[in-house]
């Protein structure tokens, strides 16, 4: 229903030249009931190891790096545009390897991404090749588990490139093992 909507508000925006929105706050219960209605994965949320203590850290990050910024933006973008998530696996990782190897050429960028952050070459790949024929304009459909498990991959990755970012470069102790798929 939403991507029907969705898509009736893409029509009259490409007639208008306006990028209209769907917006679904609620939903009507069978019984005539009302509930509020969030977009939100409380799974992703729980992966996280940041708190709401860390927002203006992260925030002040996001806000003097406009790279960071949108690689975070894609990263939420996979919660509230549906199918956009096998896209944002593959924007995330590359937009995070550019950002810790900016002068690099792409193959030793990777390279030098997986020893920052401690990153293993498969985990990386699986974030990228599952995004290639979407942001190449093939719709290849996901299933929801490997979904699930890229969603969750690019969460890590994205809360590993923070801390990466506040502590310097700094990943040596035992609290950040190798992510592996």
């Amino acid at each position: 229903a939403w991507d029907a909507a969705q898509h009736l508000a893409n029509t009259v925006g490409f007639i208008h030249a306006v990028p209209y929105q769907i917006i679904v706050d609620y939903l009507e219960r069978p019984d005539g009931a009302i509930k509020a209605l969030a977009l939100g994965d409380v799974y992703l949320r729980n992966l996280s190891t940041f708190t709401p203590e860390d927002i203006e850290t992260i925030s002040d990050l996001l806000i003097a790096d406009h790279a960071l910024g949108q690689a975070m933006s894609d990263l939420l973008s996979m919660l509230s545009k549906t199918h956009y998530a096998p896209i944002s696996y593959g924007r995330v990782a590359e937009s995070i390897a550019r950002l810790v190897a900016p002068s690099e050429k792409p193959k030793s960028m990777w390279s030098t991404t997986r020893n920052e952050l401690k990153v293993s070459e498969g985990f990386l790949r699986q974030l990228t090749d599952v995004s290639t024929d979407p942001r190449h304009g093939t719709r290849t459909p996901v299933s929801a588990a490997s979904n699930r498990r890229l969603s969750e991959m690019s969460w890590r990755l994205m809360d590993r490139y923070l801390h990466y970012r506040l502590k310097n470069g700094d990943l040596a102790d035992d609290k950040f093992p190798i992510l592996t798929e």
